[in-house]
């Protein structure tokens, strides 16, 4: 059997077996467990219709200092002279993946990354924030399978 002809085998055996979106929700879960256990301190995942969230905080300052991002290495270091350690001051990383369209035909999902200094509340909506974004389009399952680890690595530079 030529190498053509296995691999063609192989890509139809695998859009089968994403033809079940539970099965493209679990490719994704795997995948943010395994990034956010790289990435994050004690993350917890929570799903939330079309958007997965995952959340750690990070109450020791002198490991968040190891964030190599100047703006957020600044954040920190102001932190832990204007916070009292009795408050806990404390980073809050978030990674949150907005499913659009899934399928293994195509499908579409915007990843996003966030360090938030604003403590103690560490509200979304506030400036005392860094986000990285990336948009993930895909009409081909191979796409997907390369392009998710590989999107989620890239937005999670912010917490190196």
């Amino acid at each position: 059997m030529s190498d053509k002809l296995k691999e063609r085998e192989w890509q139809q055996k695998l859009h089968e077996s994403y033809q079940n979106s539970d099965n493209l929700l679990q490719f994704i879960s795997q995948t943010l467990d395994s990034i956010s256990y790289r990435y994050m301190t004690e993350a917890h995942i929570h799903f939330n219709n079309s958007v997965i969230l995952v959340e750690a905080k990070e109450e020791n300052l002198g490991i968040a200092l190891k964030i190599s991002d100047p703006e957020i290495k600044e954040a920190v270091k102001l932190m832990a002279k204007s916070v009292p350690r009795e408050q806990k001051p404390a980073l809050v990383s978030r990674i949150w993946v907005e499913l659009k369209e899934l399928s293994a035909d195509q499908g579409e999902i915007t990843i996003k990354s966030e360090v938030n200094w604003n403590h103690p509340e560490h509200l979304s909506d506030t400036k005392l924030k860094k986000i990285k974004t990336k948009k993930l389009v895909w009409d081909d399952l191979m796409i997907f399978r390369k392009g998710f680890p590989l999107a989620l690595e890239e937005v999670c530079e912010l917490f190196l």
